[in-house]
């Protein structure tokens, strides 16, 4: 997990990974429990399985409204290791 970010929106960040397939379980599990979450930097590539072009796009972000980041950080720790990464 990481640690909190803000932006603009002001959702803040409970994922930041380069793996996209993490990505797709981890918003599936939030979706799956109605917590409404927004993913930040993902491209075709990520889309499509082939991981992000090396100094072109950065890790994307798995973002929530604040009021959802303690829920969704303790759904997403069952599932998501601190690196991002799927667990076993």
């Amino acid at each position: 997990m990481t640690k909190p970010r803000g932006n603009d929106s002001g959702l803040v960040a409970v994922l930041v990974t380069n793996d996209a397939a993490a990505l797709a379980v981890a918003k599936s599990l939030l979706d799956a429990e109605g917590i409404e979450c927004e993913v930040l930097g993902e491209s075709g590539q990520e889309a499509l399985g082939l991981g992000p072009l090396p100094g072109a796009t950065g890790p994307m972000q798995l973002m929530v409204a604040p009021e959802d980041e303690e829920a969704a950080r303790g759904l997403l720790a069952q599932r998501v290791d601190a690196d991002g990464e799927m667990k076993g």
